[in-house]
């Protein structure tokens, strides 16, 4: 399933190849339907773009997709066949030399075949011979005049038109589906080289489905604190949840509503966290997790990077001092009494007040070889700064947290989710196959960073994504 999952991904970005070249105006409606006559009625998915390649040629690109969920093995890792997703592109302004580049780009980037065929201006490009054929004739069912089509598309910003992608998940032949529509929408800062990706987009859902599943979504977000504390040159990856207790009773709230026992089981549950625990959920662990918590990645000094688990608890930290207080306990006394670990686990209390584990020189509990090797040489500290940030990390708590860490960007202060990703090419899943391509457009050049941000309104989630290149 890895592969598959790549490709797909993959596949939303390429079927729109050209466009992280993009600067030029959109032709009018009439060229626009002499491309989409070629694109199925009943596309997954449809993307339009214009692009610039290397040869200084303009292009323009529209694609669309048919997803066959009845033919697809989940269980296999082999690429998506041609029978399971069909594709086709359409594109004008281009020469053969330019097609056949880009038609040698797309199979490196989805480990799939491609066939062309010029069609008076236009190009098609196709993963599928017979596909390729079906565009063409005279009874062919394409897109042109859809309704749902034509009203996604009006409801795309016209500010940010340089990759447009639409998601027609009717098309997919779900039972039951809950999404109603989605779109993205892409706006390329592009001078003398690529300098950053604008995005936007919408996934509205059915309000019917939703009452089925007795959900809502609602609009309430909350400001992300622990990004704008700890984001600086040395971050990798970072997951930061706001209102993180409000997810946890979101959850509780499905399972009540939606399984048959559901309400029961969620009672048990709790009931038996209190017997096991003596902790009461809500008053003593939500009382302390109804702000952020957050995964963070961040560069150490060997290849393995640091992992930490960050949680704001700045709403109580007295109580969450307790709770840590009691686990320090009761880990004190399983690791005694564990005949695997008693005399293995080093507990040490650091003069900030946090606890270490590590584990001795020389010891050994499990096959975990790598794990063990981390475990020995870093050790895993947790605690609660003087910020109130509850900490769980391999990290030299020293050097953690900056003196000063990077603002986040105008519009990504606030929301529901906040996804930071500092990366190179070379962190791409398929570099491997693409690295001829990405040396020929940007030589040693890197990715600088990418902010996802994830808002909810009434119905519907909202993301913005801003990726900056080459810092």
């Amino acid at each position: 399933m890895k592969k598959k999952a790549i490709v797909f991904l993959l596949l939303i970005l390429v079927v729109g190849a050209g466009a992280f070249w993009a600067h030029q105006e959109k032709e009018e409606t009439e060229d626009a339907n002499e491309m989409l006559r070629f694109i199925p009625a009943n596309s997954f998915m449809i993307t339009d773009s214009f692009g610039f390649m290397p040869k200084n040629s303009k292009f323009h690109v529209v694609s669309g997709g048919i997803m066959h969920f009845d033919k697809i093995n989940f269980d296999s890792d082999e690429p998506l066949t041609s029978e399971e997703l069909q594709i086709i592109e359409v594109v004008k302004g281009a020469n053969q030399e330019e097609i056949e580049e880009l038609v040698n780009q797309m199979s490196a980037f989805t480990y799939q075949e491609y066939v062309y065929q010029k069609v008076g201006d236009l190009y098609l490009i196709s993963n599928s011979q017979e596909f390729l054929e079906e565009v063409q004739k005279e009874d062919f069912q394409s897109i042109v005049g859809n309704e749902e089509y034509l009203s996604l598309k009006g409801k795309l910003p016209k500010d940010k038109n340089n990759l447009s992608a639409i998601l027609m998940p009717n098309a997919l032949g779900l039972d039951n589906n809950p999404i109603e529509s989605a779109f993205m929408v892409m706006d390329i800062n592009y001078e003398n080289e690529l300098e950053s990706v604008l995005s936007e987009g919408e996934v509205r859902f059915n309000p019917e489905q939703l009452a089925k599943w007795r959900i809502s979504i609602g609009s309430e977000g909350d400001e992300f604190s622990l990004a704008k504390k700890i984001i600086n040159n040395n971050s990798w990856f970072l997951l930061e949840i706001s209102d993180f207790a409000d997810k946890l009773r979101f959850i509780e709230d499905i399972v009540a509503k939606n399984h048959p026992l559901g309400n029961t089981v969620v009672k048990n549950g709790k009931k038996q966290f209190e017997i096991s625990t003596g902790l009461n959920l809500e008053e003593d662990i939500y009382a302390w997790l109804d702000k952020s918590v957050a995964i963070y990645v961040s560069k150490s000094e060997t290849e393995m990077p640091d992992i930490s688990l960050l949680v704001d608890v700045s709403s109580n930290s007295e109580k969450a001092q307790e709770i840590i207080n009691k686990a320090n306990q009761y880990l004190s006394l399983w690791l005694q009494l564990d005949e695997n670990l008693n005399g293995k686990i080093k507990i040490s209390k650091l003069d900030n007040g946090f606890t270490r584990y590590k584990l001795k020189e020389g010891e050994s509990f499990s096959e975990a070889i790598e794990f063990e090797n981390f475990l020995q040489e870093r050790g895993i500290s947790w605690g609660i700064n003087e910020d109130s940030i509850l900490v769980i990390t391999s990290a030299d708590l020293d050097n953690l947290f900056p003196t000063e860490a990077k603002d986040l960007p105008e519009g990504y202060q606030k929301g529901k989710a906040l996804v930071y990703w500092n990366m190179s090419f070379e962190d791409l899943p398929n570099y491997d196959q693409i690295k001829d391509i990405m040396n020929e457009y940007y030589g040693d050049k890197k990715f600088a960073n990418a902010y996802i941000n994830f808002k909810t309104e009434k119905n519907k989630i909202i993301f913005d994504a801003l990726v900056n290149f080459f810092e």
